[in-house]
């Protein structure tokens, strides 16, 4: 449970005390200074010494106290944003298993069925990639080479958003066909459902708009959350 911190310690407050009790002290000096110049009496002169010293105390403690307030701020902001990569790379991981997972399906059966079903499921993970990307716009200094992330993602998106097209076009053709006991290669073959006959067989296109943007994206969110070194 994070206590809060009196007000006198806060920095905000502290610095202005510091700044207040160095410069009373400071001027404290300097007049018994010059008092002690004009009546030569050495008890003043000591006073402004210790009135002198007092000062640079105040000055080194607030100096020491904001440079560890600084390195606890520092030190939280790193620990933050490191468990926000890791769960940035969490969710892309997450979201990738998913769609192989459809994938896996769509072959396994090649029915109308299960085409219809993980058709819907990729539209879900079309939605989940838009809101990491959005996620990663808000944060834009996660990671050193955000930029390449963020346009693998963004690729991931428009190749997928060719299936929602294709599904679109075809789910009725699907559905008449299978009412008549159509395979759904037949179906596939009939309407030129190329993005699905792609998808499940690893295309040329496949590879370059998802497989190489999943690369980009995940392989650099990957080494910076395993070698946070990189980010120092």
């Amino acid at each position: 449970m994070n206590v809060a911190r009196p007000f006198i310690l806060r920095r905000g407050p502290f610095a202005i005390i510091a700044i207040l009790l160095a410069v009373g002290f400071g001027l404290l000096a300097w007049s018994l200074y010059y008092h002690a110049k004009k009546s030569n009496e050495e008890f003043i002169l000591k006073l402004g010494e210790h009135a002198l010293q007092i000062t640079i105390f105040v000055l080194m403690g607030a100096a020491i106290k904001e440079f560890i307030d600084w390195r606890t701020v520092e030190k939280d902001r790193l620990a933050k944003n490191e468990n926000i990569r890791i769960e940035l790379l969490k969710r892309l991981r997450d979201i990738h298993l998913k769609i192989m997972n459809s994938k896996d399906l769509m072959q396994a059966h090649m029915s109308a069925k299960t085409w219809s079903e993980q058709s819907r499921e990729l539209l879900q993970r079309i939605h989940e990639l838009a809101e990491l990307y959005e996620d990663l716009q808000a944060s834009p200094d996660l990671f050193y080479d955000q930029k390449k992330i963020s346009e693998g993602i963004d690729g991931m998106i428009d190749y997928l958003n060719l299936s929602r097209e294709e599904y679109k076009e075809n789910h009725n053709h699907v559905d008449e066909d299978a009412k008549k006991s159509h395979k759904l290669e037949h179906t596939v073959e009939k309407y030129k459902m190329d993005w699905f006959k792609g998808f499940i067989e690893e295309s040329q296109k496949y590879k370059a708009g998802y497989t190489e943007n999943l690369k980009n994206a995940k392989f650099t969110m990957r080494e910076q959350v395993y070698k946070p070194g990189l980010l120092s």
